[in-house]
């Protein structure tokens, strides 16, 4: 593993401010042509998918309090296919096995042949098509968080967290000067876990392995526990070896050095949105954005796992990242989140 970095993405100028109106629906019906809806108002809104700011030149609208985006832009950024069918007054989306397909106007949809409600149309505007930003978006397997003092919509298909499907799981780990200890299950040939710490240079300190209580196809439990110096331990990484060639696979890793403490300010299921001095990524007061997987280890102060709905706005939180390699610069930036201590939930 190389050195841990920040990947620069995107940098979203924040600055409008969302204006709520009604919108005005055109009455220019014909046999021939769908009704056409005028905008109004300019959204303000902020679309970033996958870290990178919705393409295209068209601006996303509010309908109903709902966010409809371009739906070439959208669709293909998540790399679907789009086709216009004009006779049918119709768009389809195409990606690997699935299809949509909306009507223009129509408050449903045909997904896979079953037929959906929405709480909001497609439309025509300006000879654009517009549709249902979190419906697209999660009938194509992408997950929505909206930021609301951001006034920014986060789109991610493959967000920054681990693979829920690993044959490895870190339960918890924690981490002093001199002491490491990490409890987890495995599904692994002959029930064999090794592991490694290193520092940021990825130079080893401490190796070696443990044997689960039961190998694969069953899950076994394991735990291990690393004495020495570990003031310079900076990743823990945990695999197992193919039994074919000895290599690594399923490797997880976690970050050992804290990323920083912060107040949480929203949440939404699988995200939460912080502002704290977070010394992994600056010394200045800053807002992140963190994505929660059920990968993500959530305790309180006393070492006693939490569920993720237990996290809410005001809750003071220690915040350890998921990938030591990856944070995206978008605004407010954005990481997974490896590990979350819950300092205080009764923060006035």
């Amino acid at each position: 593993m190389k050195r841990s970095k920040i990947v620069r993405i995107i940098s979203l100028a924040i600055g409008f401010t969302l204006v709520l109106a009604s919108v005005c629906l055109g009455q220019t019906m014909s046999d021939e042509q769908p009704a056409v809806l005028q905008p109004t108002v300019n959204s303000g809104i902020n679309i970033v998918v996958n870290g990178e700011s919705l393409a295209g030149s068209v601006a996303p609208i509010i309908e109903q309090g709902r966010i409809l985006a371009p739906v070439r832009s959208l669709a293909e950024q998540l790399g679907a296919q789009v086709e216009w069918r004009a006779a049918e007054n119709k768009v389809r989306i195409d990606k690997d096995k699935d299809r949509i397909e909306l009507t223009i106007n129509e408050t449903s949809a045909v997904i896979n042949g079953e037929k959906i409600n929405m709480e909001v149309p497609a439309r025509v505007i300006e000879n654009r098509t517009f549709v249902p930003l979190r419906f697209i978006s999660e009938a194509l397997h992408a997950r929505v968080t909206w930021m609301p003092q951001e006034r920014t919509a986060l789109v991610e298909l493959n967000p920054a967290n681990k693979p829920v499907d690993a044959n490895i799981k870190i339960n918890n780990y924690t981490c002093s000067p001199k002491q490491l200890t990490v409890t987890g299950t495995a599904r692994v040939w002959e029930a064999y876990v090794a592991y490694e710490i290193t520092d940021k240079n990825d130079k080893v300190l401490f190796n070696g392995f443990t044997i689960a209580s039961s190998g694969a196809p069953e899950w076994g439990d394991f735990s291990f526990s690393v004495e020495g110096d570990l003031s310079e331990a900076h990743i823990l990484r945990v695999f197992t070896e193919s039994a074919k060639d000895g290599s690594r696979i399923d490797v997880v890793e976690y970050f050992l050095k804290p990323f920083g403490t912060a107040r949480i300010l929203a949440k939404e299921p699988g995200s939460i949105l912080v502002e704290g001095i977070l010394n992994g990524y600056s010394n200045q007061l800053t807002r992140f954005y963190f994505a929660i997987s059920p990968e993500t280890i959530i305790t309180d102060a006393n070492n006693n796992q939490l569920p993720e709905s237990q996290l809410q706005p005001g809750d003071e939180v220690q915040i350890w990242i998921a990938y030591p390699d990856l944070v995206l610069e978008s605004w407010p930036a954005q990481a997974g989140a490896g590990k979350i201590i819950r300092i205080s939930n009764d923060i006035d």
